[in-house]
Order: C-alpha cells, then sequence, then structure tokens
C-alpha cells in the first residue's frame, strides 16, 4: 500500500493553462511582477485589518497599539504599490 503523496503530477498539467494565460495577459514580466506585489500587499493588508479588529474586540490595548502601527505602515507600502499597478504604468488586467 502507498502512503499519502505530496506530488501529484496531474495537478501541475492542471495548472499549466492557467499559467500560460497569466503570463501571456500580462505581456511583460514586469507587469506581472507588480501584479503578484500588489496581491501579496492586499493580502498583508487584509490579515492586518483582521488582527486590528479582533485585538479592538478582545480589548488587549498594548497589542492593539502594535497592530495599528504595523497596520499604518502596510497601508503606507499599499499606497506605493498600487500606483506601479495602475494601467497607466503598463499593468493590464485581461
Amino acid at each position: 500500500m502507498r502512503g499519502p503523496r505530496t506530488y501529484l503530477p496531474v495537478v501541475n498539467w492542471l495548472l499549466l493553462p492557467g499559467v500560460v494565460v497569466l503570463v501571456v495577459g500580462f505581456g511583460s514580466s514586469a507587469a506581472l511582477a507588480s501584479a503578484y506585489g500588489l496581491a501579496v500587499t492586499i493580502t498583508i493588508t487584509v490579515t492586518s485589518l483582521l488582527l486590528t479588529a479582533r485585538l479592538a474586540l478582545s480589548r488587549r490595548w498594548g497589542a492593539l497599539a502594535v497592530a495599528v502601527a504595523v497596520l499604518a505602515v502596510v497601508l503606507a507600502v499599499l499606497a506605493a504599490n498600487v500606483p506601479r499597478c495602475a494601467p497607466a504604468a503598463g499593468c493590464r488586467w485581461s
């Protein structure tokens, strides 16, 4: 009997068409990198917002102060990344 498999070749073949469409759709590696950076930054922002809300609800004021400071930095990074991926900057959403 075989144990659980961590590598499934069929998954790679199923992901291939989606990756090809993304790469061709963005047109350049720079546009794809900008979109990826924006996606990561949005994920970090949402996580920070949820953490801040949770700490506020649990009334952990010391931790909340740290979370608000981290959230301020994350929002600044998000504000810096958004213009990089604007259509005028060459990032296409097709």
